[in-house]
């Protein structure tokens, strides 16, 4: 049927202008206050296997679902250990006399199966209904066991029983939204579908029936799971780009999401709008690209469009030539339909309008689409995969040049219950074991072979999954949520903007009677814990690097004795007097303008002007130095780089205060800059300003010793392809910028010592802002740093993994990381 477009923002208002205030509300959700109430209680239902003991779900008995509160002869009888213990009295079981004894604050009580009497406290007591085994547990009449023996109180009410402290006590009318809540969550779990990945955010059901979402929320990124207002007894949910539907038991769907005004201007909708002349829908699809898919009841498919600028389409359209469908998918224009026969049928952009039948599968009972890929579930547990947009691969059973519309198996997997594809082109699939198997994305474990379905070794024990453009999600037989994947919008739900590369448990808990905030700070510590061996390892290269490199640098560095001392009175004699065997002393209290002496230097083979540019280039034992120690002002007002070394070896720069005011609109000028050099020492120095203080590429050993980075432009430094880096008792502070503030790629052996690195800043480009404090891709082994101070500093992070910076005795204080300590785990 194609794409389909259409504006109306007209309904939008309509909808809320009629719905707003009819919205039904047949379960609230555990408020905190009724959480609090339910704090020190046990919940049961007549049947169900299920309790609420202190607001946490558990089973009444984990080997034997069917030990559940019953009735009998007019009496609900209910087990006794599980009760007395979840109000903490203790329970013994004689196997010699049959009996059971139960204490609980001075109160002991003996009973018998069996016997209509009891003796509570050495007093005999009648029972209604004896004491009695069923399913291997023994069964007392609830009313004697828990106001006698344990003395609570019991409320009972349609099958619901709390059993509270007597301070404590609930009432059907005063309570009622709360009571109707409780039944509601103890009755049948309708929900077909209870998570949901769209591109950038995620979506969820409790078993309340309510909505929570995360991530990309139209307005805003949100890493915390919040409730959706004014859903409830939702049974289905289906996350798009930036909007979502919602499927109530009623067979309504609703929708919400960022909509276009018409005239460009964007507004979001967080109240979701139902749709009205959408009835009796039975599965609910939204794709990325914003068309929209609804199966009803008698099998017939309706399609209706949220286009890519996101404003909610009108009436729904029936999807002619499709019926007894029981399953829809969409996804970026095209669309999917499964019939009870088991036959998948396709249409979308550039296919005939009418649906055709996929040719080459049959069998099938669950159909997935991603941005380009379709995966299958046939009834026999095997998994199909086909394309239907582009020819790259998206398993590695497929073959470069085959028609990759004709679906394959996927020869790896065997008994699969659940599918789920996404944008990106990856897959994963549920296991009848509980195991969950990924391929299609390198961004697990950076698998090199990622064509290849490999089982994700953290997750175990899962029995639903979903999946948005670059995000995983898998639901636990316990009720708890993991994710993994991007996560620079929060879509995790873990509490920070980490993109965690194994799964991390979310923040959201399908219990609605407990408000479980994880401690996120646990997993996002400032300094990664290593092994002590790999500690022991690190501290060496750390005083071998400083052996080598750290000390005596007039000694080891360079050859005075070879050198000729020239000492210069301005600009034009400095520039003048750089030439390998040579010391430059530079006047205490003269201030070295090189932009007004270059046009005044004469190319020669050690240094040349090239444009704004001054090189110096071909040197070798070379110092450059202040006459005291005080450091000599040397600027550069609109030049490019005061200093620029390229092929050059044995130089050492001592006391010098380089100020670099850089051009309008230039940031590609830094204060020192070194390319293909060795052996270089930067002592007793103040760089200032600039696009980066100190700026390395293939520099093997360089000493920054006892000197200052500040107030720079674009970055502290930046390093690449260099190796042997020491920066020892220095500090890098004052510094402003948009991008990365400490930026080492590709480098080895590079150490932080005795350093403060303090009252930094990254000012924030937008919520897709990802600047690091150190930004160390392919550092090796890993970045050190150690006796160092780290303080006042703001970015989006601190580092770009949780383990690639190797921390020892260093101070964190008052930093700010506005999406979390590292992004990737």
């Amino acid at each position: 049927m194609g794409k389909l477009k259409w504006s109306f923002l007209w309904v939008i208002v309509f909808f809320i202008a009629v719905n707003l205030f009819v919205f039904p509300f047949r379960v609230s959700a555990i408020t905190e206050a009724d959480q609090s109430k339910l704090g020190k209680c046990v919940i049961l239902y007549i049947g169900s296997p299920n309790s609420y003991v202190n607001t946490i779900k558990t089973k009444i008995d984990s080997d034997n679902g069917k030990v559940v509160p019953i009735i009998k002869n007019g009496r609900t009888l209910v087990p006794v250990r599980f009760i007395s213990e979840s109000l903490s009295a203790s329970v013994n079981w004689d196997r010699d006399t049959s009996t059971v004894m139960i204490s609980l604050n001075g109160n002991t009580a003996v009973l018998k199966p069996g016997k209509h009497t009891m003796l509570l406290n050495n007093e005999e007591k009648g029972l209604d209904v004896p004491a009695e085994i069923i399913e291997g547990r023994t069964y007392l009449p609830l009313r004697r066991l828990v106001e006698d023996v344990l003395e609570k109180n019991i409320f009972y009410n349609r099958g619901l029983i709390i059993i509270s402290e007597k301070d404590n006590s609930f009432d059907k009318d005063a309570d009622k939204s709360l009571i109707d809540d409780l039944i509601y969550i103890y009755g049948k779990d309708n929900a077909t579908t209870h998570i949901s990945g769209g591109n950038d955010h995620t979506v969820a059901i409790k078993e309340d029936g309510t909505v929570w979402a995360w991530g990309d929320y139209g307005d805003r990124n949100i890493p915390i799971p919040e409730r959706v207002p004014n859903l409830d007894d939702v049974i289905d949910v289906s996350a798009g780009s930036k909007y979502t539907l919602a499927l109530k038991s009623d067979g309504i769907v609703w929708c919400w999401g960022e909509i276009n005004s018409g005239s460009g201007d964007k507004r979001y909708i967080n109240t979701p709008v139902k749709m009205e002349k959408l009835t009796g829908v039975k599965k609910i699809s939204a794709a990325y690209d914003g068309h929209c898919l609804a199966m009803k009841s008698d099998g017939t498919v309706w399609t209706w469009g949220i286009d890519l600028s996101l404003e909610i389409g009108p009436e729904p359209v029936l999807v002619d030539g499709l019926s007894n469908i029981v399953d829809i998918a969409a996804e970026s224009y095209y669309s999917f339909a499964l019939d009870k026969d088991g036959a998948v049928w396709t249409w979308g952009e550039n296919k005939s309008e009418l649906p055709e039948k996929v040719k080459g599968i049959s069998g099938v009972i669950d159909v997935s689409a991603g941005q380009s890929h379709v995966l299958a579930l046939k009834n026999d547990g095997t998994v199909w995969v086909w394309k239907y947009d582009d020819q790259a691969l998206v398993y590695s059973g497929q073959q470069e040049g085959a028609d990759l519309s004709v679906p394959i198996q996927v020869k790896e997997l065997s008994g699969i219950v659940a599918i789920s594809a996404r944008g990106g082109g990856h897959s994963i699939a549920l296991k009848d074991d509980g195991s969950v198997y990924i391929w299609g994305s390198n961004w697990y474990k950076d698998e090199s072979n990622y064509l290849t379905p490999v089982m994700i070794s953290e997750l175990s024990g899962v029995r639903e999954i979903a999946s948005g453009n670059g995000h995983l999600l898998a639901l636990k037989n316990d009720g708890s949520l993991w994710a993994f994947g991007g996560n620079g919008n929060g879509q995790i739900g873990d509490g920070s903007f980490i993109t965690r590369k194994k799964p991390a448990i979310t923040l959201f808990n399908r219990n609605p009677l407990k408000t479980e905030v994880l401690d996120v700070s646990a997993e996002n510590k400032l300094a990664y814990e290593f092994d002590s061996q790999t500690e022991e390892v690190l501290d060496g290269l750390a005083e071998k690097i400083m052996s080598e490199y750290g000390y005596d640098h007039y000694e080891k560095f360079v050859q005075r004795d070879k050198m000729e001392v020239v000492i210069v009175d301005n600009a034009k004699e400095f520039i003048n007097s750089i030439q390998p065997n040579c010391e430059i002393i530079l006047k205490t209290g003269e201030v070295y303008n090189l932009a007004e002496a270059v046009n005044e230097v004469a190319n020669s083979k050690y240094v040349h002007v090239d444009g704004s540019e001054l090189i110096i280039k071909g040197i070798e034992n070379l110092i450059i130095r202040s006459e005291s120690a005080d450091p000599v002002k040397l600027e550069n007002k609109g030049f490019a780089n005061i200093l620029n070394f390229e092929d050059s070896m044995n130089i050492i720069i001592d006391g010098i205060y380089a100020v670099h005011e850089l051009k309008s609109g230039s940031l590609s000028s830094d204060v020192l800059s070194f390319s293909n050099c060795q052996k270089v020492c930067v002592n007793n120095s103040i760089l200032s300003g600039g696009s980066n203080g100190a700026a390395l590429s293939k520099v093997n050993g360089f000493v920054f010793d006892n000197s200052v980075i500040r107030d720079c432009k674009g970055g502290i430094m930046n390093i690449l392809d260099s190796s042997n880096i020491i920066f020892n008792n220095s500090k890098f502070k004052n510094t402003v910028v948009s991008s990365d503030l400490i930026n080492i790629m590709s480098s080895k052996n590079v150490l932080f010592t005795s350093c403060e690195i303090s009252n930094n800043v990254v000012v924030h480009s937008g919520e897709d802002s990802k600047y690091q404090l150190f930004n160390g891709y392919f550092v090796e082994p890993i970045l050190l740093v150690r006796d160092t101070v780290i303080q006042n500093n703001e970015a989006d992070y601190m580092r770009v993994y949780e383990d690639d910076i190797y921390f020892k005795n260093t101070a964190f204080d008052n930093n700010s990381f506005a999406k979390g300590v590292y992004e990737f785990d």
